[in-house]
């Protein structure tokens, strides 16, 4: 769901849609990230990509939620000019069950995990784009498309018309109020180790659930650190929310569970049209986590 204005008052903890005098400021965008890497060969890149891929998909199959990875097939679209990536949709069958984006360092010289998630609604899909363009009564009309991946949380479909151009969201296709003196900048992320091993902490995905009907995080302050084990407590909730585009949107995420790949790189799942895997170094930079208790 996106809030185009979202208050946050600790006496009376009430959702709004008007008068807040501006939006709640977040830590500021990317910082550096610690992504899981595999080192690999510019002259051989597509049949190293799938290599990687396949190292991927081989340690997440069958852990909770993935279970569909198992024995699946894959296929990769290049991200837009200059952002050294790809999209990778993950298929059982037929069918769309998950996804990953991977990106290469600058030098050439390596892979980066740079998220992956879950579901039949994966980043960058076409499909979703097509029903959106339809919605906005772009089709037939002529029109072209570029997929933009600065970070987990500003990724979106830039789509050129004849009157100008509208981002839309990666995930959802919704149409995002990004400011047109906004330019996206890759984050500047560091490279780990090669051939990381992903051991899940959080051994069962919690349930997801819509962060605008409860109240509760909203009269908490933010967690200083997110700890995976504080996952397993089912009384415990938590919610990340994160200020983007220069404050022109901002977006709650109910937080689903977390992978460890490596006991110390951490991807956190946040719920977005299924669960998005997403480095939780990046998560604390550009936002905050907040905790309810009760029942959902």
């Amino acid at each position: 769901m996106i809030i185009w204005k979202w208050c946050r008052t600790i006496a009376a903890a009430a959702l709004i849609t008007a008068g807040c005098g501006g939006f709640i400021a977040s830590t500021g965008q990317a910082a550096e990230t610690t992504t899981a890497a595999i080192s690999i060969s510019a002259e051989t890149e597509p049949s190293v990509l799938d290599h990687n891929v396949r190292h991927w998909v081989a340690d997440l199959a069958g852990k909770p939620g993935f279970e569909k990875w198992a024995g699946a097939s894959w296929s990769s679209a290049p991200l837009g000019a200059g952002q050294h990536g790809f999209v990778v949709h993950i298929y059982n069958g037929d069918a769309v069950v998950g996804y990953m984006i991977v990106g290469a360092s600058e030098s050439g010289g390596e892979y980066r995990l740079l998220e992956y998630g879950i579901g039949d609604h994966p980043l960058f899909s076409l499909q979703t784009l097509h029903q959106s363009l339809m919605q906005l009564g772009l089709i037939p009309e002529h029109h072209s498309y570029e997929r933009v991946y600065s970070d987990g949380l500003h990724a979106y479909w830039r789509v050129d018309t004849a009157e100008g151009s509208l981002w839309l969201d990666a995930k959802t296709g919704e149409q995002l109020p990004v400011p047109k003196e906004w330019s996206p900048s890759a984050a500047q992320l560091p490279y780990t180790n090669a051939e990381r091993r992903v051991t899940v902490l959080h051994q069962q995905l919690k349930e997801p659930f819509e962060p605008t009907d409860h109240i509760g995080w909203l009269e908490a302050e933010p967690e200083p650190s997110l700890s995976v084990h504080e996952l397993d407590d089912p009384a415990s909730h938590y919610v990340y929310q994160s200020s983007l585009f220069e404050g022109n949107l901002i977006y709650p995420f109910a937080v689903t569970g977390a992978h460890s790949w490596d006991s110390d790189l951490i991807y956190t799942a946040i719920e977005h049209n299924g669960s998005r895997f997403l480095p939780q170094q990046l998560l604390h930079s550009a936002g905050a986590f907040f905790r309810w208790e009760g029942e959902q």
